[in-house]
């Protein structure tokens, strides 16, 4: 069993990693924003930049996460979150491949892949909000879940 203050450090460090990538990620969705609807033209180096700083941030946050086990003290109140888990795992290796791809492809500076980003970009954006959100789903219902122990 877990204790009630290791809980909250828990819970408290991974509402703050989530609140920090969340900022982050609406930082670039509003740059993105900002230079397709006011027709700034493409910014694909700018973009690739701004990508590369959320590879790296989000390369942080994963390792974080591993450390010591993926989600491990949720999983360890809460056993049956184990397969889902591990499927939210291996997604990490997939964000930062994409990410990567994102920006080799806009480092090469063609228009084209200007156009293609803007479906891509929010793809990616929307399946990280999914996974940040089922994350937070599997903590709470570990946390929350009544495991016998009484009141």
């Amino acid at each position: 069993m877990i204790g009630t203050a290791t809980q909250n450090a828990y819970l408290g460090n991974l509402l703050a990693e989530h609140q920090e990538l969340m900022q982050k990620i609406s930082e670039l969705r509003q740059f993105w924003l900002e230079v397709c609807e006011l027709g700034m033209g493409p910014k694909c180096f700018e973009l690739a930049d701004r990508i590369a700083s959320i590879r790296e941030h989000l390369q942080e946050h994963f390792d974080a996460e591993e450390q010591g086990g993926y989600l491990g003290p949720a999983l360890r109140l809460a056993p049956q979150f184990a397969d889902e888990a591990e499927v939210l795992r291996a997604q990490h290796a997939e964000f930062l491949t994409r990410l990567d791809s994102m920006g080799t492809r806009l480092r090469t500076g063609d228009h084209e892949v200007w156009n293609c980003m803007c479906g891509e970009v929010d793809a990616f954006v929307a399946d990280l909000l999914k996974h940040e959100h089922h994350e937070n789903a599997i903590v709470q219902a570990a946390f929350n879940e009544d495991n016998g122990a009484g009141d």
